[in-house]
């Protein structure tokens, strides 16, 4: 058992390190046009990156990086700067019948300018460095005060890297239904690919990983 468990945690480890070796740089005919996206939400006038500081639950996201059984219980943990931001990522992998919590990061980059406040650039930042060659757009296209949609994209292992996320202040009150909702909201963008995308509502957050943020990122291994 503890070797399988080193195994997970190796495996987990790599995750990060996965955007960096198999993302390129040609992004821009992988991606939507970030204006032809972005809902009103997210104008200039509504929307600033300030708005992400703190700890989002993740509700549903189809990242690839993080396979199926990790994308449990999952929080995005933001810290806002001047022009750049950082997050970190605590998933709960599914580990022989029982969760193990892992925080991957930093991740970050380049926030969007005055005009397009969401349209950022980010990916892996090791040692919190940004590493201008592997930057890819991380859209953030909806945006209120309980809840965000994000859409990173470019090529990825041959294909093209389709990551959104739902998050959310609480997973309280966003059922099943809720979630899907939103997920239809944006499939009907046109510009979002949901596929293989994983849902955590309120009912799987108090059935399998209900606790409160900060004891899920005290109890977390920094990878």
């Amino acid at each position: 058992q503890v070797v399988c468990e080193w195994f997970y945690f190796l495996f987990v480890a790599a995750l990060p390190l996965m955007r960096v070796c198999l993302v390129g740089v040609a992004f821009a005919s992988e991606c939507p046009v970030y204006s032809d996206l972005a809902d009103q939400s997210v104008a200039p006038e509504a929307f600033s990156m300030e708005k992400m500081a703190g700890v989002w639950y993740t509700l549903a996201t189809s990242e690839p990086t993080i396979p199926s059984f990790c994308r449990n219980c999952g929080m995005n943990n933001f810290s806002i700067y001047t022009t750049d931001y950082r997050y970190e990522t605590t998933v709960g992998c599914d580990i022989m019948g029982k969760q193990k919590n892992f925080s991957i990061g930093p991740i970050g980059g380049h926030m969007g300018n005055a005009s397009a406040p969401g349209s950022c650039m980010e990916n892996f930042a090791p040692f919190n460095t940004t590493i201008e060659s592997i930057l890819v757009p991380n859209f953030f296209f909806n945006f209120t005060e309980d809840w965000y949609m994000s859409y990173a994209c470019g090529p990825f292992m041959g294909g093209t890297l389709k990551s959104f996320f739902l998050g959310a202040r609480s997973p309280v009150g966003k059922s099943r239904q809720w979630i899907q909702e939103k997920l239809d909201w944006a499939a009907s963008t046109g510009f979002i690919n949901l596929t293989g995308v994983t849902v955590n509502d309120e009912s799987f957050w108090q059935g399998t990983c209900w606790k409160p943020a900060e004891m899920i990122l005290e109890e977390s291994v920094l990878v």
